[in-house]
C-alpha cells in the first residue's frame, strides 16, 4: 500500500500542499520545514514522485555531483530542469509537480522558491539575502554580497534574529513586513519593517541614507529569485520602488560588534 503523506507550508502568508509517498524524504521535508507547517487552506499545491537515477560509479543521485539547474518561465508555466529532477508548475491553476531522487531535498527546495517568488510578487513580496532582525518590535534587514557581514549581524542579533540567510519583504496593506523563512535558519513570524542597510565591513561604524535610485540598484542585487524573465525584472523593480518610497536604506559601516546598534537607533528615531 502507498503511504501517501500530505503537508502544508506556509511561508510569508502564503500556504502550499505538498504530497508525496517516501518516508524518507518525509523526514528530511520535515526537518528542512520545521515550524512553518501550517493547517489554513493552501493556495499552492506541489506533487513529488522520485526517481532512482544515480550517477555513474556512485550511489549519489546525480543532483550531488551536478546540480546545475536550468529554469524558464513560459505561457504561464514555470519549468526546472537538472541532470536528474524536472519540474512543471501551472501558475493558471496554481498546480505542480516535480520527479527527483528521494535522498536530495535539492530539486524541491529550489522549486519551491521559484514558486514562492512568482507569488510573493504578485503580492508586492520578494526573497531577500539577507540579515533580518527584531528590535523593539519591528524589523531591520541587512543585505550585500556573500562576505559583507550578514552572518555577523545575525550572530550578534541571535536573541532576535528572524532570519540569517533569506528573508521575506511584502506589502501589507499601506505598511511593509519582514518575515522569516525557513531558509536556513529562520521563525515563522513577521514585523513591521522600520529600516534596511546595506552592508559595508570597514574600521568605523557610519550611517549613510541612500537616494532611491542607487538604493534600489543594491537592492535588487541581493534579491533571489531564479525567476530570469523579463515580466519578472520589471515586476520587482516596481515592487522594490515602491518599498524604497516608504521605507529608509542605509549605507552601513561598521565593526565586528554591536557598536553598529546605537547608530541605527539615532536615525530610526529621526
Amino acid at each position: 500500500m502507498i503511504d501517501m503523506s500530505e503537508l502544508t507550508v506556509e511561508i510569508a502568508g502564503i500556504c502550499c500542499q505538498i504530497s508525496f509517498d517516501n518516508k524518507d524524504f518525509a523526514r528530511l521535508l520535515k526537518h528542512r520545514l520545521d515550524g512553518f507547517f501550517s493547517s489554513r487552506s493552501p493556495n499552492i499545491s506541489i506533487k513529488i514522485e522520485f526517481n532512482n537515477k544515480l550517477s555513474p560509479n556512485s550511489i549519489s543521485p546525480l543532483a550531488v555531483i551536478n546540480p546545475v539547474t536550468e529554469v524558464t518561465f513560459k505561457n504561464s508555466r514555470i519549468m526546472m530542469e537538472g541532470s536528474d529532477f524536472a519540474g512543471i508548475f501551472y501558475t493558471a491553476t496554481g498546480i505542480g509537480h516535480i520527479c527527483q531522487p528521494h535522498g536530495v531535498l535539492y530539486p524541491f527546495d529550489s522549486f519551491l522558491r521559484l514558486i514562492y517568488s512568482f507569488y510573493l510578487i504578485k503580492e508586492n513580496g520578494f526573497f531577500l539575502h539577507s540579515a533580518a532582525v527584531e528590535r523593539r518590535d519591528n524589523g531591520y534587514v541587512f543585505f550585500g554580497p556573500s562576505g559583507s557581514g550578514k552572518s555577523t549581524v545575525a550572530a550578534l542579533s541571535a536573541e532576535c534574529c528572524l532570519n540569517d540567510e533569506l528573508a521575506v519583504i511584502k506589502k501589507t496593506g499601506a505598511t511593509y513586513r519582514v518575515f522569516g523563512t525557513p531558509y536556513w535558519t529562520g521563525e515563522n513570524r513577521s514585523v513591521p519593517l522600520r529600516a534596511l542597510f546595506s552592508l559595508k565591513k570597514d574600521r568605523r561604524v557610519a550611517l549613510v541614507e541612500l537616494p532611491a535610485g542607487r538604493a534600489v540598484g543594491q537592492l535588487l542585487n541581493s534579491v533571489k529569485s531564479g525567476l530570469a524573465d523579463a515580466w519578472f525584472y520589471r515586476e520587482i523593480f516596481a515592487v522594490a520602488s515602491g518599498l524604497l518610497e516608504k521605507v529608509p536604506c542605509y549605507d552601513m559601516h561598521f565593526l565586528p560588534d554591536n557598536s553598529f546598534w546605537p547608530h541605527v537607533d539615532e536615525v530610526c528615531r529621526q
